[in-house]
């Protein structure tokens, strides 16, 4: 009887170490996932910035066409 108490015992204790072990490496994953998660989100942040960046530039270097308008002297439309 005292030999299956300590071989119970024994189970007990090494599936709770297996429990601590994967519990530690699942933290370490996510805290890896979430690092990388957080690295993503600010590479797509700068790939936006630019982007709008150089929507801008090049919408400025086109002019508006309210000033393309003015400059080829058309008549602005008037409202009555």
């Amino acid at each position: 009887m005292e030999t299956a108490q300590r071989q119970a015992e024994d189970i007990v204790a090494d599936a709770n170490a297996k429990a601590d072990r994967i519990r530690s490496e699942s933290e370490r994953e996510l805290a890896a996932l979430t690092n990388r998660r957080d690295s993503i989100n600010a590479q797509l942040t700068n790939v936006r910035e630019m982007l709008a960046t150089l929507t801008g530039a090049a919408v400025a270097a086109a002019g508006s066409p309210i000033d393309d308008e003015r400059q080829a002297g058309v008549p602005a439309q008037q409202t009555r």
